[in-house]
């Protein structure tokens, strides 16, 4: 509430013709204004109400910031990358020992590329107790694949 009275009736309407003032066309830009200069009359507010009312200023975050140095060149030394997040890891013995159950079935038949990417996988298994997950997912896809 600004000088005892709510917002203005129709805020977005004023907001829409102040953005018409940027027109490169002088006479639209000046209709503009008028535009609102007349809405706000008609609804009894004034710029300095809606301004001091709604524009909050605040002082400048940056201000105690020092400004990067350039290093040699003309050119600021960007930061170090971040380093990637460490991979997804899936640890679910139970889960895991049902698949490859399900892949070591007498009979069942895997392509050659295949079988030697599952076995590479069950070698980590094996050695890390845990998989990453892409592993993880090949493995759950080619035991639930039917091979025959």
């Amino acid at each position: 509430m600004i000088n005892g009275k709510d917002d203005p009736p129709n805020l977005a309407t004023i907001i829409k013709v102040l953005k018409m003032t940027t027109s490169s066309h002088d006479g639209e830009a000046l209709s503009a204004i008028r535009m609102a200069n007349d809405l706000l009359r008609r609804w009894g507010w004034e710029w300095e109400a809606i301004m001091n009312g709604k524009v909050k200023i605040l002082p400048d975050p940056f201000a105690n910031i020092p400004m990067p140095v350039q290093s040699g060149g003309s050119r600021y030394q960007a930061a170090p990358p971040a380093p990637p997040p460490p991979p997804k890891t899936f640890d679910n013995r139970d889960e895991i020992e049902k698949y490859f159950d399900k892949i070591n079935t007498p009979g069942r038949k895997i392509p050659h590329d295949i079988a030697k990417q599952l076995a590479s996988i069950e070698r980590a298994w094996n050695a890390n107790g845990h998989l990453i997950w892409k592993d993880y997912d090949f493995l759950r896809q080619q035991a639930n694949r039917r091979y025959r």
